[in-house]
């Protein structure tokens, strides 16, 4: 039986003038993890202009990984950004979003990423999200 492939969406690394130029980058430790439990692990590049090429990428996925990292924007739920919002990178929300929407579902499994949203949530969630809480008392959904 062939080893899934797991497709991870990088994330950006804001050039540095005279030093380095914009980056898609990944934690060596997520590649690492999928590799180490049988997976071939595909990083995903944020090409938010080429839906073309998106589409091939995701059309070759068996799954996609959501690794933790920066807030989600929240004008991808349609929220204004708040100042308890921290760094956001909207191309790689946009990417895993239409990883996720993709006519042909794949499994996904997901790290929680900087969670903003579970203090201020304006719209109850749909019936599918599991809730827990924390022993520090915040609450985390899980799409289940």
């Amino acid at each position: 039986m062939p080893r899934p492939v797991i497709g991870i969406a990088t994330q950006t690394l804001e050039a540095t003038p005279g030093e380095l130029p914009d980056c898609w980058i990944m934690g060596q430790s997520y590649v690492r993890v999928l590799r180490n439990v049988g997976a071939i692990p595909w990083l995903i590049p944020l090409l938010t202009d080429d839906r073309e090429t998106m589409r091939e990428i995701y059309d070759r996925l068996d799954g996609v990984f959501l690794t933790g990292g920066v807030d989600v924007d929240p004008s991808t739920y349609g929220e204004p950004k708040e100042p308890y919002c921290g760094h956001t990178d909207r191309s790689r929300d946009d990417v895993i979003g239409s990883a996720l929407e993709r006519a042909n579902p794949i499994d996904r499994v997901g790290v929680s990423r900087r969670q903003q949203d579970h203090r201020h949530v304006s719209v109850p969630a749909p019936p599918r999200l599991t809730r827990a809480q924390t022993t520090q008392g915040l609450r985390r959904s899980f799409v289940t």
